[in-house]
């Protein structure tokens, strides 16, 4: 951050896309305060106490005023340690009064790609993940609300793919790529070579050899696809919602010549949004809940495996 006598600058390195699936924010009000809890509007400066310096970004939306919601955004982190042979797991417990926008959830991943002996990248290695990675790195995902399991998806990161691939050309070419999707070139989905005056180059695979070698870190982000994200309605509370994520081979993940690489998970955290509604609204609720069950119409997506002879 730099200042003028007339202006304040704010630099954020590498912002990440949050894909916006409602229109909840109409206007944004950012309020900056120094740590000494000088409050500061272009060149000018307000003293105020100490206890209250914080920095602060306020959404505002007409549905917000309307229905008196209060959103509330928290980082969920795995309920074990990382590791390569294990799944990734997050739980998100329904006590309290807020409850759970589905249509939001993001997953978060800090990958870096190592040789199998644990040695950084050189520059004779040749090698990038496959498309959409935070997606494409696992091969099975199952959603369990109160301990009962009400989806799974064995082919989850075809799924995923699918749903990239079929996606607006501008929302692949801005949202789409914090999560690395950058679409390969017909008929040379496969090719692994470099641009080296070759006419077989996959420019795909090209970008994200450029973006992960030399063993950097690979920061991504993008939308978890489960049946329930893919509807409008919230979960309500003392509802327990929990994600599990089993991972793909490294072989799978990865475009190589050669298997000699892996991938290594060195942070993940769920992105999850939670709704605070007006008192009024869970009277309501816990009412029709005396005389019935919650109902949330879904359209389920699957897909299935041909071996083909």
């Amino acid at each position: 951050m730099s200042t003028k006598e007339d202006q304040m600058v704010l630099n954020y390195q590498r912002p990440l896309y949050f894909p916006l699936r409602k229109n909840y924010i109409d206007c944004i009000e950012i309020e900056l305060k120094s740590s000494s809890g000088d409050e500061w509007f272009g060149y000018k400066k307000k003293e105020i106490p100490q206890r209250k310096s914080f920095a602060s970004c306020q959404a505002k939306s007409k549905e917000t005023k309307r229905n008196k919601h209060i959103l509330v955004v928290i980082w969920i982190f795995p309920v074990a340690s990382l590791s390569h042979k294990t799944p990734i797991e997050f739980y998100v417990s329904g006590s309290g009064e807020h409850y759970l926008d589905l249509a939001h959830t993001l997953l978060h991943l800090q990958v870096k790609i190592k040789k199998r002996n644990g040695t950084i990248l050189g520059a004779p290695d040749q090698v990038a993940p496959i498309n959409y990675l935070p997606n494409t790195l696992f091969s099975e995902r199952s959603v369990t609300l109160n301990d009962k399991q009400v989806s799974s998806q064995a082919n989850y990161s075809y799924r995923c793919i699918f749903d990239a691939l079929l996606s607006p050309r501008a929302v692949q070419k801005s949202m789409l790529t914090s999560g690395l999707f950058y679409k390969d070139a017909d008929s040379k989905h496969e090719s692994v070579e470099l641009a080296n005056g070759s006419d077989n180059i996959n420019p795909g695979y090209q970008t994200r050899y450029n973006i992960c070698k030399d063993s950097n870190l690979i920061d991504m982000i993008g939308p978890l696809h489960f049946d329930l994200g893919n509807q409008s309605k919230c979960l309500i509370n003392s509802v327990n919602f929990r994600v599990k994520l089993e991972r793909n081979k490294d072989s799978f993940a990865l475009m190589s010549a050669t298997q000699d690489f892996k991938i290594l998970i060195l942070h993940a955290s769920l992105f999850v949004r939670k709704v605070k509604v007006a008192p009024s609204i869970l009277t309501a609720h816990e009412v029709a809940l005396s005389k019935g069950v919650i109902k949330m119409p879904i359209r389920r997506t699957e897909v299935k495996s041909f071996a083909l002879s």
